[in-house]
């Protein structure tokens, strides 16, 4: 987090220094918000921790698997899982063929589910009958997914490792943020320096200061924006 937010700060300043100006500051601000809250919104909808789902989707982007694809395949998987567990035997087999356990998949993180799919895909050899196995598990998604399967699990976890992830604590203050920003609708006038101010002091704290920062700036930008509206 600490390195992401430098960079981002870093970025930030060259802006302000009339490198690209204040539409660019305010365009990176919104990218970066959005980007966060999205991460917030699928987690919520896979019941794991962000951390986790930021996880599985870097490695995913490898193989070009955007973050929606990812958790919509996810969401798919969660879903047939639950309907084998609900005695569906077209599923049930699938699962049984492939070698995964649905109690086990049920209870599984989004990184853990990757590891298992991956494992599964290994032990496969990519026959034909098992490949259709994992499509009418997953659906034609997976076949965006393979490329990363066949990396193995050990690639995977070490992927996993090596992402640069924003905290808990931090993307739900995001996202709390991204709702105020959503609130205010317009910019107010002088909201964006709060904002630039807001990244530059980013770049140089440690992450325990970074949720109250981010709180801050929730408490300023409804201030602002709500004393522009009074006006």
């Amino acid at each position: 987090m600490r390195t992401e937010t430098k960079t981002f700060s870093k970025s930030i300043t060259r802006m302000m220094s009339g490198t690209f100006g204040s539409a660019a500051i305010a365009a990176g601000f919104a990218v970066w918000i959005n980007k966060i809250d999205k991460v917030d919104k699928a987690a919520k909808k896979l019941g794991s921790t962000a951390e986790d789902l930021q996880r599985a989707a870097f490695v995913s982007s490898k193989g070009n698997v955007t973050l929606d694809q990812l958790t919509n395949l996810l969401v798919r998987l969660r879903r047939r899982l639950g309907e084998a567990a609900d005695g569906s035997e077209t599923y049930q087999r699938k699962m049984d063929a492939l070698g995964l356990s649905q109690a086990r998949l049920a209870a599984s993180s989004p990184t853990e589910m990757l590891l298992a799919l991956s494992s599964a895909w290994q032990e496969s050899s990519g026959s034909v009958s098992q490949y259709s196995d994992f499509l009418g598990l997953l659906d034609s998604e997976f076949r965006e997914l393979i490329p990363v399967l066949q990396e193995g699990p050990a690639a995977l976890a070490e992927g996993f490792a090596k992402a640069n992830v924003v905290g808990e604590a931090t993307v739900g203050k995001i996202a709390d943020l991204k709702d105020a920003l959503t609130d205010a609708g317009n910019q107010a006038s002088g909201a964006l320096g709060f904002l630039v101010n807001f990244f530059v002091q980013l770049g140089n704290v440690g992450g325990a200061q970074i949720g109250f920062l981010i709180n801050t700036l929730v408490t300023l930008w409804k201030t602002i924006t709500q004393g522009a509206k009074a006006a």
